[in-house]
Formats: structure tokens, sequence, C-alpha cells
């Protein structure tokens, strides 16, 4: 159980600062992200993520996916994303 809350601190660090080197855990972005590669983030507005870019999103559980498709519905932004090795 600690371990989430140190996940959970670690997560907030970045959203409050918007920027930061995290350590990629998983195989979902494969072959472009690697496990254990560390991952550059930095600030961006909704605006200016596009279809292809690789993001950080957070809903509750953190994972880097890229954005397949963006939309504009009544004023906001929906994203649709997934991880490049999943189906």
């Amino acid at each position: 159980m600690e371990e989430l809350d140190i996940k959970k601190e670690i997560a907030s660090f970045y959203l409050r600062n918007k920027v930061g080197l995290i350590k990629g855990k998983g195989f979902s972005m494969s072959p472009c992200l690697k496990d254990g590669w560390m991952i550059k983030l930095a600030p961006v507005e909704p605006r200016d993520v596009n279809a292809g870019d690789v993001v950080l999103l957070n809903d509750g559980a953190m994972r880097i996916h890229r954005i397949i498709a963006k939309l504009k519905f009544k004023g906001r932004f929906l994203f649709f994303e997934k991880g490049d090795n999943a189906n």
C-alpha cells in the first residue's frame, strides 16, 4: 500500500510542476519507448496536442500513450489514445 502512495506523490509533483523526468514502466509503447527508459515531461496546452503526439495521461492511472485522434466538442478538446503495442 505504501508504494501506491509514493506513486501518487510522484504523479502529483509532476502534475503540479508540469516538467520533469519519469521512468517508463511497461511495454504498451514498445518499440517507440522501452521499459525503463527515462522520459522527459514538458507542459503543453490541449490545443497544441495533435494526433501522433505521445503524452502523459492521468485519469486516475498515469500512463504514456499516443494520441490517435482529437476532436473539439462544445469548446473542449477530446482525445483518443492508445499504446503503440496495443491492439
